[in-house]
Formats: structure tokens, sequence, C-alpha cells
């Protein structure tokens, strides 16, 4: 029969392989997140530089992509390293690692979307007037910054949390068929400047 030592051993030993396990989930998922948020910085300078090609008042549509995309950036670098740090020592201890959870969650999910929800909008307000989008997808970014932007509700009503991977999902969506159109346009700038030229 086991001893007590026996018990507290093999328990320690299955509370260490589960932090490994964990741990390394944590380090993939914050890695991931970081990653995404230099992508996240490019792509809000992309959104500002089509604003302001909105003509009047794009002044203030460039703000908020600025101020949105820098929002959604820095609430998921916050995210990033809160996940990060949940790998470390202070993942061990069940009340720091509670918290660190509760802040990833909260600048990850709610605090992002808010900002993602501007970039979105802006993005979808100057792709519409510019021509640069599609109708449809442009309408579709337009209702995805509207679902970010109601994420909040989930701190009033836990069933407004569907709010957010609506918003998520589809932001995504709209962001990334953006991302190639203008990412297309930019590759035949040079073209063109050369033509022009010649």
């Amino acid at each position: 029969m086991f001893g007590k030592q026996d018990v507290i051993r093999t328990d320690a030993t299955k509370r260490n392989t589960d932090f490994t396990e964990n741990s390394r989930s944590a380090r993939l998922s914050a890695t991931g997140q970081l990653i995404s948020t230099a992508s996240l910085a490019r792509f809000t300078v992309s959104v500002a530089r089509l604003a302001a090609r909105w003509g009047q008042g794009s002044r203030g549509l460039r703000t908020a992509a600025l101020a949105g995309g820098g929002l959604a950036t820095a609430s998921l670098a916050t995210s990033g390293l809160c996940t990060l740090a949940l790998s470390g020592r202070w993942g061990m201890d069940d009340e720091n690692a509670a918290r660190l959870a509760r802040r990833a969650f909260a600048a990850g999910g709610l605090i992002h979307g808010v900002g993602f929800g501007v970039l979105t909008g802006a993005l979808a307000l100057a792709g519409l007037r510019t021509g640069e989008l599609p109708r449809p997808v442009a309408i579709t970014g337009l209702v995805s910054a509207a679902s970010s932007l109601l994420s909040p509700l989930y701190f009033v009503k836990e069933q407004a949390g569907w709010f957010i991977p609506v918003g998520r999902f589809s932001g995504l969506l709209v962001s990334g068929i953006a991302g190639v159109r203008l990412g297309r346009r930019s590759g035949c700038s040079p073209r063109r400047d050369r033509q022009g030229r010649s």
C-alpha cells in the first residue's frame, strides 16, 4: 500500500506535470498574441493612410483609426504579457494565476474588442468612401464594428458575451480582405509611378 509520503510525492509530481503542460500552452498562446500585435500595428498604419484619402474630414477618421488601432495593439500586447506571466512562477500560485487570467481576458477580449471595433469601423467607412472595399465587405465591417463596440455589455449581462466572437471573427474577415486589396494596390503603385515617369 502507498504511504502518506508516497501520496504527497505523487500529487506534487502531478501538479508539476500539469503546470509544465499548461505553461507550454501559455507560452505558445503568448507568442501568437505578440506576433499578432506587430501585424496589427502595421495594419493600423495602412488603415490610417486609407482614411487620409477620405477627403474633407479625413483627419477625424484617421485619428479614430490610429486611436482604435493603438488601443487594440496595446491591449493585445498586455494580454500576451499576462499570458506569458502565467507560464512562469506567477502561474504556480492559484490566486495570482486567477488574477492574471482575468486581466488577460479583459485586455485581450473586451478592451481589445473596443479598439478593434473602432479600427474596423474606420476601415469600413474609408473603404466605402474611397471604393477600395466592395460595398458588402464595408457593410460587414460596420456591423462588425458595432458588435465589437457593444462587447463591454458583458460586464452588465453575461449573455452579451457573444458580441465578442461575432465582432472579432467578422472583423478579421474584413481586415483580411482589406489587407489583400491594399497590398495589391501598394504593390502596383511603384509600377504606375515608373510608367508615369517614362
